[in-house]
């Protein structure tokens, strides 16, 4: 007896370390993916000389990139239910490792070839996300729920700190190139790993879900979601009224978030004449504070639970610090206005936080919750979509980094002047 509970504590043991090791595999190849999507971006200023293009023409490629993301986004969304996330995640990652080789032995004068294949890239990356979260919600333990939403909270902070540092170094030794191949390589490396590993850690961890949480936990979750999906239809207009106003401030939330992030390096070479690896290191600070963003997200939200207020408060700060940026760009040193685009950065990383993870999580139990984040981060990459090629278009014919910011602050208190004038009224109209 005493032998049993002993074989039966080490297979719960094991159990419980096969969940370890698939969220952590999964949020290294989440990560590794950031490396293979990032790589054409951190390399803005190298890509832009070695094609000779101007700012508007290479921002396509961003673009390009986020359209088919978000369509791809929307379509994963609703398939994933019948992908095997051993084979489709093994050749997304394969399809981006190709894209990435293609990019780094292209000639210089084949620039037409970019925006096609970097689009195809989108729509390979666009299924990770959708598929990752399925396979954690139907083979894990509620137990090991809370740890994989927390592990995944790391990797696009981790993926773009590393995408940015490798370009750095490559930029400085004179090799921009090599950020792509390095990409590639991780890439096929990394798929070969998920696709030997991957089915192992499942089936552990299926297995320890059945003994913990009980064999009908999926049965009754698609049941639910079936009901929910029925059900969906009786959200009333206050609901869809909300879904629209988010939708909005994450369209504006993207377009300035990934426009700073985008577009720094040019922004530091240009106006201070700092040198391409200088300016791509010193970009790295930026996404570090992604993650602060998302925590003070958190910790507001236990006391302002109106989103739209809460969003408003947060676009409150930003348009306060854009101003600030707008003046700073003035002084001779880069100090302040990067602390400026740091700052940023991080609010509307909270923003999102709130648009794309607390919102959807706190739905109507009637409402698809799932759906309403998907289509919810489409329209983020909408944002995304508007600023690659929206922005290099106006500095292309302005010659002028501080009408952006303009343009940005002006976005920034529109959004705060309409959540505190829909907020105010809403509340009137309840006290009524």
């Amino acid at each position: 007896m005493i032998d049993n509970e002993l074989i039966q504590c080490g297979e719960k043991h094991s159990y419980d370390g096969a969940a370890i090791k698939l969220i952590l595999l999964t949020m290294i190849t989440y990560l590794v993916s950031y490396i293979g999507r990032k790589s054409w971006s951190s390399n803005i200023n190298e890509t832009m000389a070695f094609f000779g293009v101007n700012k508007g023409t290479i921002g396509i490629v961003d673009t390009c990139f986020f359209i088919t993301y978000a369509l791809g986004q929307v379509v994963h969304g609703l398939l994933c239910k019948y992908y095997n996330p051993k084979w489709i995640i093994f050749s997304a990652l394969i399809a981006s490792s190709i894209v990435n080789f293609v990019i780094a032995i292209l000639p210089s004068n084949m620039f037409w070839i970019v925006p096609i294949v970097w689009s195809i890239n989108g729509f390979a990356m666009a299924s990770l996300w959708p598929l990752m979260i399925r396979v954690f919600n139907i083979n894990l333990a509620k137990k090991h729920l809370k740890t994989s939403l927390f592990a995944m909270s790391f990797p696009v902070s981790l993926g773009y700190l590393c995408a940015y540092a490798l370009s750095a170094i490559f930029s400085a030794v004179g090799h921009f190139h090599l950020s792509f191949y390095t990409a590639s390589i991780l890439l096929i490396a990394n798929a070969i790993i998920w696709l030997f590993w991957v089915d192992s850690l499942i089936g552990k961890c299926k297995t320890e879900r059945n003994e913990v949480d009980g064999e009908d936990v999926v049965e009754k979750k698609e049941e639910q979601i079936e009901k929910h999906e029925e059900k969906k239809k009786s959200a009333g207009k206050s609901f869809w009224m909300l879904f629209g106003i988010l939708a909005l401030f994450a369209i504006v939330d993207n377009l300035l978030k990934d426009g700073i992030m985008s577009w720094t390096p040019t922004i530091l070479k240009e106006t201070y004449n700092l040198e391409n690896w200088k300016s791509v290191l010193l970009t790295i600070i930026i996404p570090l504070f992604a993650v602060l963003g998302g925590i003070i997200s958190l910790k507001i939200s236990s006391k302002i639970k109106n989103y739209i207020l809460l969003c408003g408060v947060f676009f409150a700060g930003v348009s306060v610090v854009l101003l600030g940026l707008i003046f700073s760009f003035k002084l001779p040193s880069w100090i302040l206005p990067l602390m400026c685009l740091v700052i940023t950065y991080a609010l509307m990383s909270a923003i999102n936080n709130v648009v794309t993870n607390i919102y959807p999580l706190q739905v109507d139990k009637n409402v698809n919750a799932g759906m309403i984040a998907g289509l919810i981060d489409g329209f983020c990459y909408v944002g995304s979509a508007i600023s690659s090629f929206g922005i290099g278009s106006i500095v292309d014919r302005t010659g002028n980094w501080n009408i952006i910011f303009y343009i940005f602050a002006i976005c920034a208190v529109l959004c705060t002047v309409t959540s505190y004038i829909i907020y105010f009224f809403s509340n009137k109209k309840k006290k009524a």
